[in-house]
């Protein structure tokens, strides 16, 4: 059998690309929230999580799906992954996502509450461009009985 030679991929990424990348890493490294602090406790069978918010979080071990069905013994090792968006169980080969423990925590209905009411109150100039627009128009149409 002949050996097929080809040429390696290339990945062409710019200088411009390469520094929004820094920027956008710099900026959610400084306003993103992120788990700074995380163990298992072993009496509680519960997950110990402390965000850079100062939040703290006690969450029962079977709310997080990830680690319903990993050994309480296998959760002694935990490690925060990189940019503090997870974190890590390495006997047991789990990680659970930030999202997973906010989920647990919150429930999914309070997040999409919360989530539709911060999208909500963003304001950009399109969003007061077209109030604008619809106000010169008379406003928001009535709801119909």
């Amino acid at each position: 059998m002949k050996a097929l030679h080809t040429k390696p991929a290339r990945v062409t990424t710019t200088d411009a690309e390469i520094d929004a990348a820094i920027k956008k890493a710099s900026a959610y490294s400084r306003t993103g929230t992120k788990i700074v602090e995380a163990r298992y406790l072993r009496v509680q069978d519960a997950l110990l999580v402390r965000l850079s918010t100062g939040a703290l979080m006690q969450l029962p071990r079977k709310s997080i799906s990830a680690l319903r069905l990993a050994r309480p013994k296998d959760l002694a090792r935990v490690e925060i992954g990189p940019a503090g968006a997870s974190i890590w169980f390495e006997p047991g080969d789990v990680g659970v996502e930030i999202e997973d423990v906010l989920l647990a925590a919150a429930g999914a209905s309070a997040l999409r509450t919360a989530g539709a009411r911060a999208l909500g109150s963003v304001t950009t100039k399109k969003k007061a461009a077209a109030a604008r627009s619809n106000g010169k128009r008379g406003g928001r149409p009535r709801k119909s009985d």
